[in-house]
């Protein structure tokens, strides 16, 4: 007998459900979604845990309770429920010709209770997003090794396959029982022929903070694999922060994505290629993940010796500038007052800025996530405050300060001037800066501190 229960608005079948006859029991839901419910399952006649997906759109179906058979309440609902469920057992069937081991496998796809159900392995490991949730941001090499494994499955995808996901997140990452990770949740994803047209015009939905521009302006029917390039940057972004980057609509009203000052610069440059707000400026292939292992681990590799190549250099060039202003004392000695004059002027410029002694008390230095300005660019915010200040004065001031747990300003001080007369100005437009969103480290809101240039 098939037993159904409410949660959330959304019916679900419950556990000793059996499906097929019996072939399948159903034992948990593992997660539900606008398109479908996922359970946890046993394949009897193996005794094996399996993962069944079930098509039910949660806004327009629902469930007899009598015969548990899945309607739409109108004609109009039915249409549109019609055409997403014909999609499903598209995905379904995409799925069953996927070959890649880093895309979820389909074992079985059937019709039952009015509705489209498809069967796939059960991976143990739950997904990268709880995960990190469990754990904290993983190091660079970890999170690495999952974005190659998926930049792979996405390069098989688009390559060969000519189809693109357009749901790549944290959450559609699961791990298998080897630590290795795998695509899941084709459900929005679109194929495109070979000319790069899409040939279904179902909308695509888009996940807040993953989803590039050009998903949230539907601008999708021709092939756009820097679309889930995209994806998969903000995904490297959440494995190494710990949460989402900010959503690419905020991005493109001016709101600065910040990164962890500890990331190498090698995993910056990767996350700023495929974060880009535009698609015509982002990379535009997968090879941003892929060709860059190499890269950050010579980085990092080469690190030492890159320092002492410019150790070396700068000490050269010291070296050449003590016999060259050794030569100039003994030129102005001999040659009258006129070339003495001449390096007082460069020595006045070259001290031109004067350092402040300055001192915070509680704060950390080590951090997983920096403050975040709520009011967009924060560059922009303090150009719009010095234009609108009132002063005649010249030159720049570098501003210390901390960012509190409640996001507020505090501890402002001077680190360095060109001109002291701008100080004070520059300490009040500091402290009138509005709230911030927090730093954090492991989970919890902590005092950060942060500089600023201001130039007047």
């Amino acid at each position: 007998m098939r037993r159904i229960i409410m949660i959330n608005n959304m019916q679900h079948l419950q556990p000793n459900t059996t499906l097929q006859g019996g072939k399948y029991r159903i034992e948990r839901v593992l997660g539900q979604g606008g398109f479908g419910i996922t359970y946890l399952a046993v394949q009897t006649s193996l005794q094996r845990k399996v993962a069944i997906k079930e098509f039910f759109m949660k806004d327009f179906c629902s469930r007899d309770e009598a015969t548990r058979t899945l309607s739409a309440p109108s004609t109009g609902s039915s249409k549109l429920v019609e055409q997403y469920r014909k999609k499903f057992i598209k995905e379904a069937r995409n799925l069953a010709r996927l070959n890649h081991p880093n895309i979820i496998s389909v074992m079985d796809v059937f019709e039952e209770n009015g509705t489209v159900y498809y069967v796939m392995p059960y991976l143990v490991g739950g997904s990268l997003q709880d995960y990190v949730k469990a754990h904290g941001p993983l190091s660079e090499s970890m999170a690495m090794k999952y974005v190659k494994q998926i930049a792979g499955a996405l390069k098989y995808m688009h390559e060969e396959q000519h189809i693109c996901h357009y749901d790549v997140k944290p959450a559609n990452i699961l791990l298998d029982d080897k630590g290795n990770a795998v695509l899941i949740d084709f459900g929005i994803s679109k194929n495109y022929d070979t000319a790069g047209h899409e040939t279904t015009t179902t909308p695509v939905g888009m996940s807040d903070g993953y989803a590039p521009i050009e998903q949230y302006q539907q601008n999708v029917e021709e092939f756009s694999p820097a679309s889930d390039v995209y994806a998969l940057g903000a995904t490297l972004y959440f494995l190494l922060h710990g949460k989402r980057p900010v959503s690419a609509v905020h991005r493109a009203s001016g709101t600065a994505l910040l990164m962890s000052k500890q990331l190498s610069q090698g995993i910056k440059d990767i996350i700023n290629a495929s974060m880009k707000i535009s698609k015509r400026d982002r990379a535009n292939s997968v090879e941003v993940f892929l060709g860059t292992q190499s890269y950050v681990t010579s980085h990092a590799g080469n690190e030492w010796a890159n320092k002492k190549i410019i150790l070396i250099v700068v000490a050269v060039f010291l070296i050449v500038l003590g016999f060259f202003l050794n030569s100039l004392d003994e030129n102005a000695s001999n040659e009258g007052p006129s070339n003495l004059q001449i390096s007082n002027e460069n020595k006045e410029l070259n001290n031109n800025w004067i350092n402040k002694g300055t001192s915070f008390s509680n704060y950390y230095e080590l951090i997983d996530s920096q403050p975040s300005f709520k009011e967009g660019d924060i560059d922009s915010w303090i150009s719009n405050r010095i234009n609108g200040s009132i002063t005649e004065e010249k030159g720049c001031v570098e501003v210390a300060f901390i960012i509190d747990i409640d996001g507020t300003v505090t501890q402002v001080q001077v680190q360095r001037t060109q001109n002291e007369k701008l100080d004070k100005l520059a300490i009040e437009i500091v402290k009138s800066m509005p709230i911030w969103n927090p730093g954090t480290y492991k989970g919890e809101k902590i005092p950060v501190k942060e500089t600023v240039l201001l130039c007047f």
